[in-house]
């Protein structure tokens, strides 16, 4: 046995003590060390697989950053450790929107999204957020589809068209994806009751309607020659063939719609029709929304109609009718009528009142009108003008207040030449008090000009005679023969603008070739004489009746016509300017059809438009057979 030659003791001692050459001798403290852990994760070398990076180590948590984190060899969406993802969903469609159980993972694959909830994820205009459209589809997945989902877009709108014309009103639209039922999808219509009034009609002249709703005269201002034979107007009041028709007037507002009525009446009839406010379209008396029917044979039963007042107090419009004889051989009458507002027919006997004038026959006949004359104050007096058959030149005058069947005046005047003529009343001096005008056309200005004809002021208030002296306040006499000034009296209008009314004074002459119509202008001098020579407006050549009509054309001056019967015409023209003018020189022309002649009345504004309207008679209408006398309402502007 061989024996060591040191010590076990020193053997130890030097096994401690050596190492590798540039060993420390200190424990853990060199990379390779095996316990070594230079990123301190506390993973050490052998089981770390990134020393550098100490969210790298055996355990650590797989997240979505492209790093093997837990040193397993895979990464990220390799490993099934992965945590921290993002859960992604199977979008077929491509809208960006997917649905199904989604899967966990880091990058999105083709075909994924990370949005869910499509509720149709083979129709790319249905997810959650996507506009709702017309098109039967839930496009923004709410359980609602178009017309159920508050958040449609794009639906159309559409307005109420009841006329069927293919333009609605402008109120009340509503959005629907398809038409509904009485809607169009134009609005503008002004007029859903009539399907030839809408945006896309024509406009037509002279037929006194707004055809293409516009509210513009489209260049057809009442001017030129309106000539209704080859133009029929659209609106019109025809003779149906029920009893026949000849003298028509506004009458005032009868059953508070707003709109002004019309009374139609044949002189030689015992009836009178109320035709309905407005007039629009043909309208036939034969069925007239009301009627009033003597049933005797009174003379001229209707000839003159008034409305616009209200004679029993109760707020309602009433109607005063004229007779020029009772039974034929009897003194003339007007009746009063306060139970029209219903419409239907009325029974003449059935009057409120009954006002007779003792002393004139053809009551009403020529003028008959509601004023203030007696300055109470009260208004919707009633005043008529009547004349005798004993072949004395006297004009007979009788008023009545509102609500009494005494006369509270009643005067005959038996200045020369008063036997039939103009009657009218106005504030001719502006006191607030109406003021009386009576014509004389059968004056004699003085041997050299018989029948020149005279018109006569008394300023009210007048309650007798003795108000009307001698010399009256104003006096205007003309110096032509044969010119029967005062045939014809208005009052009512301002021609030039300037705040005042004009006189306008109506004298037929004894052809058309003398026939005049002149204008004196206000405000006129108390106690002045005028001739007529001096007036600043004269029309000569085709005045038969004349009256002014209201401001017609926009300008801010009132228009005038007049009728000449011989002609069939109605001729309208601008009192501005001053001179004398013929035929030639009317603003507008109005042709009639008929043989007896054309008239014309001042309607007001009619259908309350803001512009005044004319009514045109003597003229003719067919209704798919003859001919019939027809009544036209013209529109202001021509409209």
């Amino acid at each position: 046995m061989v024996r060591s030659l040191f010590p076990s003791s020193l053997l130890v001692f030097l096994l401690i003590g050596c190492g590798e050459p540039g060993d420390t001798g200190e424990s853990g403290t060199g990379d390779s060390t095996p316990d070594a852990d230079a990123d301190g994760d506390g993973s050490v070398v052998g089981e770390d697989c990134d020393d550098g990076d100490a969210t790298v180590f055996p355990g650590a948590p797989e997240v979505c950053n492209g790093d093997d984190d837990d040193c397993d060899e895979r990464v990220d969406d390799e490993d099934d450790d992965l945590a921290g993802t993002t859960t992604f969903y199977t979008d077929e469609d491509g809208d960006g929107v997917g649905g199904g159980a989604g899967r966990s993972g880091c990058t999105a694959q083709a075909g994924e999204t990370e949005l869910d909830g499509d509720c149709d994820d083979t129709d790319a205009t249905a997810f959650p957020g996507a506009t709702e459209v017309c098109d039967g589809v839930d496009n923004d997945c709410d359980g609602l589809g178009d017309e159920d989902d508050d958040s449609l877009s794009g639906a159309a709108t559409w307005y109420p068209d009841a006329d069927g014309d293919g333009y609605g009103r402008d109120d009340a639209p509503l959005q629907a994806c398809r038409k509904p039922a009485d809607y169009a999808r134009d609005a503008g219509d002004c007029d859903d009751d009539l399907a030839s009034r809408n945006p896309g009609a024509a406009e037509v002249c002279g037929d006194g309607v707004d055809n293409d709703c516009d509210d513009t005269d489209n260049g057809c201002e009442l001017e030129g020659e309106i000539d209704f034979a080859t133009n029929p107007a659209g609106n019109v009041i025809v003779d149906d063939g029920a009893w026949g028709f000849g003298r028509y007037r506004p009458v005032g507002d009868l059953d508070g719609d707003g709109y002004a009525e019309i009374a139609v009446s044949e002189a030689g009839e015992d009836a009178v029709w109320l035709v309905h406010g407005p007039v629009s379209g043909v309208s036939k008396v034969g069925s007239a929304w009301g009627r009033i029917e003597q049933g005797r044979d009174d003379n001229n039963f209707g000839i003159a109609a008034l409305g616009g007042f209200d004679w029993d107090g109760d707020g309602e419009g009433d109607v005063a009718l004229s007779a020029t004889q009772y039974a034929r051989d009897d003194i003339g009458y007007l009746k009063i009528y306060t139970n029209t507002s219903g419409g239907g027919t009325v029974d003449g006997d059935t009057y409120a009142a009954y006002l007779e004038h003792t002393n004139g026959q053809y009551i009403g006949t020529y003028g008959l009108v509601t004023c203030d004359l007696d300055g109470d104050g009260t208004g919707n007096d009633i005043l008529a003008r009547a004349h005798t058959d004993s072949g004395q030149p006297v004009a007979w005058v009788a008023g009545w207040e509102r609500g009494s069947e005494t006369p509270a005046l009643t005067f005959g005047l038996a200045t020369g030449g008063f036997s039939q003529g103009g009657f009218t009343t106005a504030d001719v001096n502006g006191d607030g008090v109406d003021d009386l005008l009576l014509g004389a056309p059968d004056f004699d200005y003085d041997e050299a000009s018989p029948d020149g004809g005279a018109t006569y002021i008394g300023y009210g208030p007048i309650v007798d005679i003795t108000d009307l002296d001698d010399t009256w306040d104003l006096r205007l006499y003309s110096h032509l023969a044969d010119d029967y000034s005062g045939r014809y009296l208005d009052m009512s209008g301002d021609g030039d603008g300037d705040g005042h009314l004009d006189l306008l004074i109506g004298g037929p002459g004894n052809s058309v070739a003398d026939a005049a119509a002149r204008i004196v202008r206000g405000p006129l001098a108390s106690g002045a004489i005028y001739t007529l020579a001096s007036t600043s407006f004269s029309i000569s050549s085709g005045s038969e009746a004349s009256t002014w009509v209201g401001d017609v054309d926009g300008d801010g001056q009132a228009e005038l016509a007049i009728t000449e019967p011989d002609s069939w015409a109605v001729y309208l023209y601008s009192a501005a300017a001053t001179g004398t003018f013929g035929i030639a020189d009317a603003q507008a022309t109005f042709l009639g059809t008929r043989a007896d002649g054309s008239s014309v009345v001042a309607g007001g504004d009619l259908d309350l438009d803001g512009r005044p309207d004319l009514l045109l008679g003597g003229l003719s209408h067919s209704l798919g057979g003859a001919p019939v006398d027809a009544v036209v309402v013209v529109g202001g502007e021509g409209l």
